[in-house]
């Protein structure tokens, strides 16, 4: 097989699988899709964003994980979902939060909260994209956060009332 059937294996994967966008039962606010699309750039920023690196939660060994950028209205969450490290790309990130941006958020995201998506090698890196009350202060209280993660990635919200 050759590399370019891989890779086109890998980007019907990634375009096939849809982000599980939160309902309207979360305590979380509505996202202001203009925020969240000013921190994908953030994301894209730099040099090293097309090149592989290291995710892991000792920060000696590559890019510290659990990782966030935020803004306004707008938090992207990064973290592992079983805590061993991976290699993948910063644009990965980015082009879930997109899909999440596009399919919880934007035209076609009916309560606009923010969602969720597996990414990564054997999709073991968690991307979260959620509304913050304002500037700077999580839209859920500290004591109840919507990214506590069990061991199959799902936040402590009851995932079985979540609709894509």
């Amino acid at each position: 097989m050759t590399p370019a059937f891989f890779f086109i294996l890998y980007l019907l994967r990634a375009v096939a699988a849809v982000p599980q966008c939160y309902p309207p039962n979360t305590p979380l606010k509505p996202v202001d899709m203009a925020d969240c699309a000013s921190l994908i750039d953030t994301i894209f920023e730099g040099d090293k964003t097309d090149a592989p690196m290291d995710f892991s939660r000792d920060p000696r060994r590559g890019f510290e994980v659990p990782h966030h950028w935020r803004n306004d209205t707008c938090v992207i969450v990064i973290d592992l979902i079983d805590g061993v490290d991976i290699t993948m790309k910063l644009a990965e990130i980015a082009f879930s939060a997109a899909k999440i941006g596009a399919f919880c958020i934007g035209q076609h995201g009916k309560h606009r909260l923010g969602g969720r998506e597996l990414a990564g090698p054997d999709l073991k890196m968690l991307v979260i994209m959620a509304g913050l009350k304002k500037a700077r202060e999580l839209a859920v209280p500290s004591s109840d956060p919507p990214l506590r993660l069990n061991r199959q990635g799902n936040s402590s919200l009851n995932s079985e009332q979540e609709t894509s």
